[in-house]
């Protein structure tokens, strides 16, 4: 199933960084690009923790799973159903170190079936390089309304870039076990590139963070802009950019060659 994705490469972290950034990630997705959903798992009656098939009132309802995976030596991992009080514990939790931390959310479709998860959000270390950390949050195609969102996650991605100060980041509905475009391409992987992010860009995408190293490389923002290629370029607190190539995402195959141009001096 195709999702739009968004996601921020970010490190080198502590352990105790690593919790206040899944914090930040984790709530400002959920609180910012879907509050209606959250509303809805607090709001809707508690799903029975058994094996046994649903009840038919939770018939085209949602469900949502927590999944936490410590580093080495961490407590626990597990895999449990969203309440409110579960949310809240497992928040709090963050400040054990982690490899992965996640909720995702799922349609009922029948007393026992339910659908591939339609929004997630993570925070997931990278195995090779644990002390840096992909933050996701994704939807599928078919749930992500360009018109009325598109504004929603560029927002949220600006706001994150400034707060987080990422290596790179991308929004984007061809990225595939979090790798980019270009990554694929040269059949190279995350752990090899991201820690090198400073000297060159991991890829280009619909919605680009880039480093203030690199904007640098690319005659600052006001070069960037002044290269006509960008619908929109973000100018970020501590250097960087946040560069938007066209309106909406389905746009973005039409304008993909001129950005490409535009950024080949800094890419892998």
């Amino acid at each position: 199933m195709k999702k739009f994705v968004l996601e921020l490469s970010i490190g080198p972290l502590t352990p105790e960084s690593k919790g206040e950034v899944a914090r930040y990630w984790l709530d400002g997705a959920l609180s910012k690009l879907r509050p209606e959903m959250i509303a809805r798992l607090d709001s809707q009656s508690p799903i029975p923790s058994t094996d046994q098939p649903l009840p038919e009132m939770f018939v085209g309802g949602s469900l949502a799973l927590i999944t936490w995976k410590p580093r080495r030596g961490g407590r626990g991992d597990g895999i449990t159903r969203y309440s409110t009080a579960q949310w809240k514990k497992f928040m709090t939790g963050l400040d054990d170190d982690y490899m992965h931390a996640s909720l995702a959310a799922y349609a009922i479709s029948s007393p026992t079936t339910v659908s591939s998860p339609y929004f997630e959000v993570k925070a997931q270390a990278i195995p090779e390089e644990p002390d840096w950390v992909h933050l996701v949050v994704a939807t599928t195609v078919e749930e992500f309304n360009y018109e009325n969102e598109s504004q929603l996650w560029i927002d949220f991605c600006f706001d994150a870039a400034n707060a987080l100060s990422p290596i790179f980041g991308h929004s984007t509905d061809d990225s595939e076990d979090l790798r980019t475009m270009q990554e694929r391409e040269l059949r190279w992987f995350p752990f090899e590139t991201i820690p090198n992010g400073h000297v060159k860009l991991r890829g280009e995408s619909w919605i680009t963070v880039i480093p203030k190293s690199l904007v640098s490389r690319l005659g600052g923002v006001n070069g960037i802009r002044e290269s006509g290629a960008f619908y929109d370029v973000r100018e970020l607190a501590g250097g960087g950019a946040v560069v938007q190539a066209s309106r909406y995402l389905e746009e973005y195959p039409q304008v993909r060659a001129r950005i490409r141009e535009v950024l080949r001096p800094v890419l892998i």
